[in-house]
């Protein structure tokens, strides 16, 4: 079992494994950022550049 690594499928295959689970770890971070942006959010940032504050320079 801990030969499994020497046989030649792993030998033919083990680059492409390589790059799948980096795309996986990287996607997983993404989501993450992602999340964590969402969840961490300031509301307020965003009254401010969408003009949904009513005395944001509003002078009537």
């Amino acid at each position: 079992m801990h030969d499994d690594f020497l046989r030649s499928e792993w030998a033919e295959h083990h680059g492409a494994v390589s790059s799948l689970l980096a795309e996986l770890i990287e996607e997983t971070r993404f989501a993450f950022e992602r999340l964590a942006a969402r969840t961490y959010d300031a509301p307020w940032k965003h009254e401010a550049h969408t003009g949904l504050c009513s005395g944001a320079g509003n002078d009537g």
